[in-house]
């Protein structure tokens, strides 16, 4: 092959100079080929920051954050930071106090791929979409220009605000779902885990002009004030949790994100087709939650143990005895045996990232003992097992 290509060159540049030779007229180069219509993968992730996680264990990342092929599928990871599917006709109210308007990464193209979802699943056409979106979905934001944000999460569920938050990212869910299933792709929607965000974020330095210490979705169920974050000088965003705009009292994450999740179930379990997918065998829940959160209430929590116990025992934060410093602990898992010297409890995963949000490379290898075998579930091959997606 290399041979007859050196000599098709050959060819060519020999007719040229003899071309020049005799006068005769040059031929202008060919148009490229046209870009191909689809890039066929098996997966494809769409979904924020958080949900980038499982594009990264299924396979693929972005130049600047590689994650490894697996064996056996291909994975396209379109996610993109701070993507909300909720994206209203007005702008959501950022905790620095400024607004914003944040369009529906669902409905438009967004970085790194400058597609929407469907466009995505046109080009990429996959067997099995995965969903993850949360923390930029519990933000207020106004439907109307209203005073007061008039669509909020955390509040009295018999409250107009609330009402009007879950019927709108309901309806986004819902038609996010069907646009892929309609294109013949199965799919998996995890819902969220809690988080403890315990400052503002970003940080100015970190930031455009104007979006520092935008979000802050604190998790306690009063409001806190926010640790220091080790910048020169000591914190740089608010202290104290204030309201950032006038008539909203605070709401916890905690809340927030509980309200979220059930309506995450609704939109899945809900049998009538017009407004749910539960008689669908193609739409499933990832129970993301189950495995980052407290398994005897639910809470939020930073160390996790070892999979598969992570949904079972809750990691606790006990004496390290094996260094002779009292105030050396470590957070373990019990195992049903006395916890001693001689037997020591399993040491559990610091299953989360700095910000309390994200998760560490830890969380990403018990996200992956669930998730992978999950959508090889959904796609039919060797390794799947569907009872781990839920």
């Amino acid at each position: 092959m290399r041979r007859l290509s050196i000599l098709v060159v050959g060819v060519v540049l020999a007719a040229g100079t003899l071309a020049a030779c005799v006068g005769a007229p040059t031929k202008p180069p060919p148009p490229p080929p046209p870009p191909p219509q689809t890039d066929p993968h098996d997966v494809l992730v769409v979904g924020d920051s958080v949900g980038f996680a499982f594009g990264c264990v299924l396979g693929n990342g972005f130049p600047q954050l590689p994650c490894p092929p697996r064996p056996g599928y291909t994975t396209k990871n379109a996610s993109v930071g701070a993507c909300t599917i909720y994206g209203g006709p007005g702008p959501i109210v950022l905790y620095n106090g400024n607004t914003a308007s944040v369009p529906n990464c669902n409905t438009v193209p967004a970085a790194p791929e400058n597609r929407t979802w469907a466009e995505l699943a046109d080009f990429y056409v996959p067997e099995v979409v995965v969903i993850n979106t949360s923390g930029w979905e519990i933000v207020d934001r106004w439907l109307s220009f209203t005073q007061v944000p008039d669509s909020q999460w955390g509040g009295a569920t018999s409250g107009a605000a609330y009402q009007n938050a879950a019927v709108y990212y309901s309806s986004a869910l819902y038609h996010a779902i069907q646009a892929f299933r309609a294109r013949g792709a199965q799919v998996l929607v995890g819902n969220a885990p809690h988080t403890n965000p315990l400052q503002p974020v970003p940080p100015p330095a970190e930031s455009p002009p104007g979006l520092g210490c935008s979000w802050w979705e604190a998790y306690p169920d009063s409001a806190p004030t926010a640790q220091a974050n080790g910048e020169p000088g000591g914190l740089t965003c608010p202290g104290q949790w204030q309201s950032p705009t006038a008539g909203v009292s605070y709401r916890s994450s905690r809340i927030k994100m509980n309200q979220l999740n059930g309506i995450i179930d609704q939109v899945l379990n809900n049998p009538d087709p017009a407004f749910g997918f539960g008689s669908d065998p193609g739409v499933r829940r990832f129970n993301f939650k189950s495995h980052f959160d407290r398994p005897d209430s639910g809470q939020y929590i930073s160390h996790v143990c070892p999979p598969p116990t992570d949904t079972t025992v809750t990691a606790q934060n006990v004496l390290n005895w094996r260094t002779a410093d009292p105030l050396d602990t470590a957070w373990q898992c019990d195992n049903g045996q006395p916890n001693s010297s001689v037997n020591p409890w399993p040491l559990a995963i610091l299953a989360r990232a700095p910000d309390n949000g994200h998760l560490s490379i830890g969380g990403n290898d018990i996200l992956q003992f669930y998730v992978e075998p999950c959508v090889k579930g959904m796609l039919g091959i060797g390794g799947g097992n569907l009872s781990m997606c839920d």
